[in-house]
C-alpha cells in the first residue's frame, strides 16, 4: 500500500494550511493587485535616508503581476528606491490624489537595456502624451544620451 491520505485527512490538512497567516496573506494579495488594472498612474511612497516619506505619482505598465516604470537613473526617486526598496503604492487620479488602499511593495531597479520593452509599452498605453513627454525630455538634454532605469514593483508578500 502506498502513502496516500483519505479524503477526510486531506480536507483537515488544507484547512490547517489555509488558516495559517502566510497562506491567508498569499490568497488575499492577488485580489489587491486588481485595483491597478485600468489605472493610469500610481503614487509611490518611498523613504529618504531619515525615513521621511516622499510621494511621487508615476505612470506605469503592468506585466505578469508586476508594475514597471521608467525614470532617469540619476534621479532622487531611483536613489531612494535603491537604498530602501520597501515602498508603498496606491492608484491615483491624473492630479496625483490617491484613491484606494496603500499596498506594501518592493522595488527592483534595472538598467533600461534589460527591459527596453517598457518604453514601447508606456508609449502605446499613454499614446501621444507620452510621446510629447519623451520629446520634451530629449529637448531638455539637447540630444545628450541619458541613462534610464526601469523600476519593477512587485507586491510584498
Amino acid at each position: 500500500m502506498g502513502n496516500h491520505f483519505n479524503l477526510e485527512s486531506r480536507v483537515q490538512f488544507f484547512r490547517a494550511l489555509f488558516k495559517s497567516a502566510e497562506i491567508e496573506y498569499w490568497v488575499v494579495m492577488p485580489s489587491l493587485a486588481n485595483q491597478f488594472q485600468g489605472q493610469q498612474a500610481v503614487v509611490i511612497e518611498s523613504y529618504c535616508a531619515k525615513d521621511h516619506p516622499v510621494l511621487t505619482p508615476v505612470p506605469f505598465v503592468e506585466k505578469d503581476g508586476c508594475l514597471f516604470m521608467r525614470a532617469p537613473s540619476k534621479t532622487q526617486r531611483v536613489d531612494r528606491m535603491r537604498q530602501k526598496p520597501n515602498i508603498r503604492l496606491v492608484p491615483c487620479d491624473e492630479h496625483g490624489h490617491p484613491k484606494g488602499e496603500w499596498i506594501p511593495a518592493k522595488a527592483t531597479i534595472y538598467p533600461e537595456r534589460e527591459h527596453h520593452w517598457v518604453t514601447k509599452a508606456l508609449g502605446s498605453k499613454y499614446g501621444g502624451c507620452r510621446t510629447k513627454e519623451l520629446l520634451r525630455e530629449w529637448l531638455k538634454r539637447r540630444g545628450r544620451r541619458q541613462e534610464y532605469a526601469v523600476i519593477e514593483i512587485s507586491l510584498a508578500v
